[in-house]
């Protein structure tokens, strides 16, 4: 029976390096790294608690999750100007343990802080038995810590379901690096990557890769693998039917345009600042002698990133998954930096230069921006939760609907959600929804207060969730009720 090939050649000719080096250049290198991790994840960790929005989908799961909390099906109903595009996994989790918090968001935001960290230890779970090397495992686990936190620190501790899927995604990866010809963990495989996707349903690289490598060594093994991986998506969508409703297809397929200027914002941004990282990956693959299962899920991590990276609302998140395939290479080839080392004088000092400098360059040339953006930030949270709680209540003061930029602020001032201006934009933009309904809503008064927020000028133009007509309409039909440095409120006029 032909076995699934985990390691190259070449590789299995220097990993002997590994043991007979000596131990100063290594605990310098964890030294410096647990460090730099450290000063990436300080402050989403730190600020789990605090009693504001952190990012725009965290009022967008609030809602879902709370639904799941009263008993309301979460695509019971067509969608009209609010979407619940994702599949529900996480909402049900967040939404059960959130009836013994008694709070959804800040549940969703310690699942997401542990799922983070879930998904670095698996990381290094993997690289370890691809290696055989706890080294090599300890430089991955820190590396995605590292990477993550510097290409997105937002998303640690955010109320979304993104890091939770890759942490799913990430233990049926492992699964099958632990042993590709056991037909058990070929299943726990398959079902953890299918709880990945109905949790994220973009987490497509790393089952494609086990999938791929398996089609190409075993067919008996790939078939186990996949006919368990579609009963377990067979059980799960009559089960999403039953539990959450008949409309969960038209809510998953919401529409949004693509752009090559927002596949150029999300992409360009982490191409230059992880070069260095990507180039090493990049020389390892092509240097394998064989097809081996990192390179696929590299190959295809950038392929599907750069895609989804290229949709509206898209985030620096969708490249998530090519940072942890470059965490798990940079393991893996690190017998190459003590090879290197050998070759020199100076070995130690060399070795432990390539363990800390050409895969984080990129984070440590903004290091100290970001320890001063993250400090002041720090700062701002008592100002930031004050402003939120004085914004929230003024808007439940209000009786009757209520559109918020913030849905957050909707959500905690009890408000039902009527109106994703996101998702309503994306309509527009598509042909989906006509404008002039919109801009009747307004006419109408149908809100009673229209919440803003106040890191885009408020003013007669286009806005990234708001049509210039739109806001022409607002300051034609509303006028400033509420104004703090961080939003806007309007209410009728002459009301």
């Amino acid at each position: 029976m032909a076995r699934t090939k985990l390691k190259s050649e070449p590789e299995r000719e220097v990993a002997a390096a590994l043991p007979r080096t000596s131990s100063t250049p290594w605990w310098i290198a964890w030294s410096f790294l647990a460090v730099l991790a450290l000063v990436e994840v300080w402050l989403p960790v730190s600020r789990i608690g605090a009693n504001y929005e952190i990012g725009y989908n965290e009022g967008w799961n609030a809602y879902l999750q709370q639904a799941v909390v009263d008993g309301v099906k979460l695509y019971g109903k067509e969608p009209v100007y609010a979407y619940a595009n994702y599949p529900p996994l996480s909402f049900h989790l967040v939404g059960w343990l959130g009836k013994l918090t008694h709070d959804v968001n800040i549940t969703g935001r310690w699942i997401s802080a542990l799922s983070f960290f879930a998904l670095a230890i698996l990381t290094g779970l993997t690289v370890h038995r691809l290696t055989k090397s706890r080294r090599s495992g300890w430089f991955s686990a820190l590396s995605l810590v590292i990477f993550v936190g510097a290409l997105k620190a937002d998303r640690i501790g955010m109320n979304d379901p993104h890091v939770l899927g890759m942490a799913f995604v990430a233990f049926g990866f492992y699964a099958f690096v632990r042993d590709p010809e056991s037909p058990r963990w070929l299943r726990v495989s398959a079902i953890a990557f299918v709880l990945g996707l109905f949790t994220k349903q973009t987490l497509l690289a790393f089952p494609l890769a086990a999938g791929i490598q398996l089609l190409l060594t075993s067919r008996k093994n790939f078939f186990t693998w996949l006919w368990t991986g579609v009963g377990a998506s067979v059980a799960l969508l009559v089960l999403t039917f039953a539990l959450d409703g008949s409309h969960f297809l038209e809510h998953l397929a919401f529409p949004r345009i693509y752009s090559y200027a927002f596949f150029l914002t999300n992409t360009v941004w982490y191409l230059l600042f992880f070069q260095t990282a990507i180039i090493v990956a990049l020389v390892w693959c092509f240097g394998n002698s064989r097809i081996n299962v990192l390179v696929w899920a590299f190959g295809l991590a950038h392929l599907l990133a750069f895609f989804f990276a290229a949709g509206a609302g898209a985030d620096l998140n969708h490249l998530f998954d090519p940072a942890v395939a470059v965490a798990m290479i940079g393991g893996a080839a690190l017998p190459y930096a003590i090879w290197a080392s050998e070759r020199v004088r100076f070995g130690n000092a060399l070795l432990a230069i390539l363990l800390t400098v050409p895969f984080f360059l990129g984070t440590l040339t903004m290091l100290a921006p970001r320890l001063q953006e993250d400090a002041a930030t720090s700062r701002s949270i008592p100002q930031l939760e004050q402003e939120f709680a004085g914004a929230v209540d003024f808007v439940r003061s209000h009786p009757g609907p209520a559109l918020c930029e913030s849905l957050l602020m909707c959500q905690e001032a009890g408000k039902p959600e009527e109106f994703d201006a996101y998702a309503v934009d994306q309509l527009v933009k598509t042909g989906r929804a006509p404008e002039a309904n919109i801009l009747r809503l307004l006419d109408e008064h149908r809100f009673a207060v229209i919440q803003l927020n106040s890191n885009e000028p408020i003013g007669p133009a286009e806005r990234s969730r708001f049509s210039q007509a739109f806001m022409t309409r607002l300051l034609n039909t509303y006028q400033v009720a509420k104004q703090t440095p961080s939003f806007v409120i309007f209410a009728p006029k002459g009301g």
